[in-house]
């Protein structure tokens, strides 16, 4: 069932407002990729296994201990093997056993390649015999093949540096994904029974033949863009701008709203840009982001997934003062892992507050690295609706220029709608947001999948989004004000409520002006009115027809288009040096905004109910022989006690008296 639609917003007396907004989030297809090959690139043999740490895992490792740092598997691929203080803390260690138990190392090498030597720098007198294997997979139950062994020496020597020959007939061997050295003993000379390897290389080529390419340079040139959205006054600069190779200032991205003005300490509207890579794996140098005059990010994540159903992962967190830098450039070399997923999010968490633009705007993203060509990684296609559903993580963030819910992207077959929200006002069941709603929301929006092929087979899910307010679009009602009126209590609550300072005041010449452009019928709503304000006030004020009313009147309107999204139940209600003025796009709506100035008129009646009262108790105790029931010598303490007395006294009189003409009120009507 839909809430009703009623709200209320003071200006001077009174203001009240209600209806729905929402965003929109456009995403922009860039033509379609390409990335020039480096023949050079492809012949020349590499350590394959450099940087790739992260990937690395091993049957166990060395806990750290006091100010000695774990001596985790990564650390056998980060590069360090000279042997100096630091080498000697950056290496991979099974543990300080008694007695020696099988031990392996295994990384992951992103794709199939092409591999002539294998090289291991060992630490101490931490080695023993060892076998390389590889595998396809790195599952628990994967098959690994042996593709050589090596007989290490039971002595004393320190650090030994081995090279494994695995060609095959004398040409480089292709090996699967996986690689891992397999430990089978361990050097009894050693002060105990545990492997370490400062450092493990496979020396090789990504696998050129039968299709797969190493492609080396930008690697993020004319791929897929998507973004958060587009500024509005700046429709044609879209995402796919931001990877054409072209840096000037007609070929960028600019953002949608994300600041008003240039206060450093206001919140933001976070905006991103997402490029599909097209691949699985790509390996970073660098990522070089060129921003367009002052309106660079000082607050920004780059974020990775491996496919649509993956959560974001933070690579690195970038953040920077505030300043006057025109077309700042920055250029990263330390992502985590130095390596991303096949989908890269930029998100642009703050804007330089110092520009006078209000958005983020990217002449061009480059990601320098390599790729090996796999054929072209695809999310697996959902199944049913449920499955089309459970791809979709969260929302993208809904702006203060969005005008619908920014849905997500569905595959082939499938379509995605709004069906309910939390506050229909706001959010309409159709995806609409309000364009007046003057309070920020975080709310609950249900959608649903339908599978085009079986429309009964359908799936929803519960999202919370937040939306901002709308107040910085429509200044000529949301004006600065220094001393607000506070909201007043009325049944039903005000849904929203903005005050302005000073006071309407009815008199002798006020009025009842109708303007009914809806042709709703506002002569019978003007009538009970009239009716009411007559037992309430003691006022007989004369309804009149008119286009507007004058300080002292009471305008009645029924607006032919629904100018403030209040729908039909929904009202504007506002006062100021202007009168007061009731619009709404339907007939109930203008009858409940009478309501509600009949209810905040009682509120003068508990007022003056409370001061009479106040004056009478008051009055009473102060002739009466109250004194004499307390000790004497205790007049200040008697003065206290008759006053908090009459108060509570007093506020109980009021509170009876407004109830009881509530209640008449609700016979009433």
């Amino acid at each position: 069932m839909k809430k009703k639609r009623v709200a209320a917003l003071v200006m001077a007396a009174i203001l009240g407002v209600t209806g729905f907004s929402v965003p929109g989030i456009g995403v922009v297809q860039a033509e379609e990729a390409h990335t020039e090959m480096s023949g050079e690139a492809e012949q020349q043999e590499i350590n394959l296994a450099a940087d790739r740490g992260s990937t690395a895992r091993a049957s166990k490792f060395l806990a750290a201990s006091g100010n000695l740092p774990a001596r985790e598997p990564g650390l056998a691929f980060d590069g360090i093997s000279d042997n100096n203080g630091e080498a000697d803390n950056s290496r991979w260690q099974s543990g300080e056993d008694a007695e020696f138990s099988e031990q392996w190392l295994e990384v992951d090498l992103g794709g199939i390649c092409v591999v002539s030597e294998i090289k291991v720098d060992f630490f101490a007198r931490l080695y023993g015999d060892f076998r390389v294997e590889v595998s396809d997979s790195n599952a628990e139950d994967a098959v690994w093949t042996t593709i050589a062994t090596e007989d290490m020496p039971e002595g004393t020597d320190l650090n030994l540096k081995k090279t494994v020959d695995v060609k095959e007939n004398g040409k480089a061997r292709e090996i699967p994904r996986y690689i891992r050295l397999y430990f089978t003993s361990g050097n009894s000379q050693a002060a105990n029974r545990s492997i370490g390897v400062r450092e493990f290389q496979v020396i090789g080529t990504k696998k050129s033949e039968s299709g797969y390419e190493t492609i080396t340079g930008n690697i993020a040139l004319n791929k897929t863009a998507s973004a958060s959205g587009v500024e509005a006054a700046m429709p044609n600069l879209t995402a796919n701008l931001a990877v054409d190779g072209q840096k000037s200032d007609t070929s960028r991205w600019s953002a949608p709203t994300m600041k008003n003005g240039t206060s450093p300490n206001q919140q933001q509207t976070p905006q991103w840009l997402e490029i599909d890579l097209r691949n699985e794996v790509t390996n970073i140098t660098s990522i070089d982001l060129y921003f367009y005059k002052l309106v660079y990010s000082i607050d920004y994540e780059i974020q990775t997934r491996a496919d649509k159903k993956s959560e974001w992962k933070t690579v690195k967190h970038v953040t920077c003062q505030l300043g006057n830098e025109q077309n700042k450039h920055d250029s990263i070399t330390d992502v985590e892992g130095k390596r991303l997923d096949r989908y890269v999010r930029f998100y642009f968490n703050k804007v330089n507050t110092n520009a006078g633009g209000n958005s983020v705007s990217v002449q061009e993203i480059e990601i320098h690295g390599d790729q090996v060509q796999t054929p072209e990684v695809t999310d697996p296609a959902p199944k049913n609706a449920k499955e089309a559903m459970d791809s979709v993580k969260a929302l993208e963030a809904i702006t203060v220029d969005s005008e619908t819910v920014p849905l997500p992207k569905m595959p082939d077959g499938f379509s995605i709608s709004v069906k309910g929200s939390e506050y229909p006002q706001v959010i309409s069941d159709e995806g609409q947001i309000s364009d007046h709603n003057m309070y920020d929301y975080d709310m609950d929006v249900i959608l649903e999948v339908v599978n085009e092929n079986d429309p009964e087979d359908t799936a929803e899910k519960t999202f919370q989004v937040h939306v901002p307010n709308k107040k910085s679009k429509h200044a000529e009602i949301y004006p600065e004000i220094k001393n607000q009126n506070e909201e007043p209590e009325v049944i039903p609550s005000l849904q929203e409520w903005y005050g302005y300072e000073g006071e309407v005041k009815l008199t002798e010449n006020s009025r009842i002006v109708l303007k009914d452009g809806a042709g709703v019928g506002l002569e019978k709503v003007a009538s009970q009115f009239k009716s009411d304000m007559k037992e309430i006030t003691g006022m007989e004020l004369e309804v009149v027809s008119g286009e507007g009313g004058d300080e002292d009147d009471i305008l009645i309107e029924s607006l032919p288009e629904d100018t403030y999204d209040t729908g039909k139940e929904g009202y504007l209600l506002k006062a100021d040096d202007g009168g007061i003025h009731i619009s709404s796009n339907g007939y109930t709506g203008c009858l409940y905004g009478t309501k509600t100035l009949e209810q905040v008129f009682y509120q003068i009646v508990y007022f003056i109910s409370f001061v009479i009262s106040f004056v009478m108790i008051f009055y009473l105790f102060t002739k009466s022989n109250f004194e004499k029931c307390f000790k004497q010598g205790k007049v200040e303490a008697i003065k206290v006690a008759t006053f908090v007395l009459t108060f509570i006294l007093a506020t109980l009189v009021a509170l009876g008296m407004k109830n009881l003409m509530e209640c008449i009120y609700e016979i009433i009507h």
